[in-house]
């Protein structure tokens, strides 16, 4: 028996000339947490709605449980799909809401019963369930759409940024609740956002998706650390990495993280403080650096002024030629010969 719950076989999707995604393939494991990362418009959504069968793809094939359910109607596909929007249906009680799948597929009323006030439970909101659903909070809201997804017992769960309309500190709570709820329930979860905290918080492993090309699947830590291409590292992270020109190879740019950097009292790399950004007790400085047209931001615990002058060394990096990752580095990096502060 395979080891995967779903997967993807060079799945393309097209409007008229406008590739939504190409040749995309994915193995997602059973009672994964999997998160599909990417800016908006890059075709996250679109997957989903192919994986349920709301929008057949062009080519390949989707597996679910070893069976290829690429033509497979969407009523025998057993999923079940959260989205953005929550889709409740405004006439009726949190309960109504969550009981209408199991009501369509002739479920007894005892059983229907059973199992809406055992969900409500587990999600916290059976105090709730017999208000409209016009007028409990937005995560309430979210938590009854959640229960109508768990309540049918579903193959698979699709969440399609499910989070995205709740207030940040509710938001935190909720994306944790939401993890908890998966292992619980010991089920495959697929989770579209573009917010890098979900994919990291969520997620057992991310797939990071760009302009409907899936670039790099991995653990978040390891799209982190080691990002395949330049895009990735620019885009993964609460800032860019870093890139530098390498100073004997003019195809090739050292990646760092701002926390893999330390200011020293010479030597190092030269740079000049642009700005400085203060987040919990670490300064963030956005650098002008000879040779770099963008700022480079690296870490200190102590305060600088815009203007003032500093030396800076790199403990760790990786190399990228032509703006794919060709050597990767850990922290022993800091003994190895260094291709940056060799010329400064």
């Amino acid at each position: 028996m395979s080891e995967y719950k779903l997967e993807l076989v060079d799945i393309s999707k097209s409007y008229g000339k406008k590739v939504i995604f190409e040749n995309i393939n994915l193995k997602i494991k059973k009672g994964e947490f999997f998160v599909i990362l990417g800016p908006s418009g890059t075709g996250k959504s679109t997957l989903l709605k192919a994986i349920t069968g709301t929008v057949p793809p062009d080519s390949g094939k989707i597996i679910l449980d070893g069976n290829d359910i690429t033509d497979t109607p969407i009523n025998r596909r057993d999923i079940a799909m959260m989205f953005q929007s929550y889709a409740l249906y405004p006439n009726m009680s949190a309960y109504d809401n969550i009981a209408f799948p199991l009501r369509m597929h002739h479920i007894d009323k005892k059983e229907i019963d059973r199992r809406v006030r055992s969900t409500a439970k587990m999600l916290k909101i059976n105090d709730i369930i017999d208000f409209n659903v016009t007028k409990i909070s937005g995560g309430q809201k979210q938590r009854v759409a959640l229960a109508r997804a768990i309540v049918r017992h579903p193959a698979i769960f699709l969440l399609d940024e499910p989070l995205s309309n709740l207030d940040a500190r509710i938001r935190y709570t909720t994306r944790e609740e939401l993890k908890n709820i998966q292992r619980m329930l010991k089920q495959t979860f697929i989770h579209v956002t573009h917010d890098q905290s979900e994919a990291r918080v969520l997620a057992d492993r991310v797939a990071v998706l760009n302009e409907g090309k899936l670039e790099q699947v991995g653990t978040f830590d390891e799209i982190y650390n080691y990002p395949v291409n330049t895009w990735v590292g620019d885009f993964v992270g609460t800032f860019p990495m870093n890139f530098l020109q390498e100073a004997r190879n003019k195809t090739r740019q050292i990646g760092f993280r701002p926390e893999w950097t330390r200011i020293t009292k010479k030597g190092g790399i030269n740079a000049k403080v642009l700005s400085v950004e203060n987040i919990s007790n670490t300064a963030f400085l956005f650098c002008s650096v000879p040779g770099s047209a963008k700022p480079v931001v690296i870490t200190s615990r102590r305060q600088y002024s815009v203007g003032d002058k500093i030396n800076f060394r790199i403990s760790r990096f990786n190399v990228y030629e032509k703006g794919r990752l060709v050597r990767k580095t850990g922290t022993a990096a800091k003994k190895a010969r260094h291709p940056l502060h060799k010329t400064r």
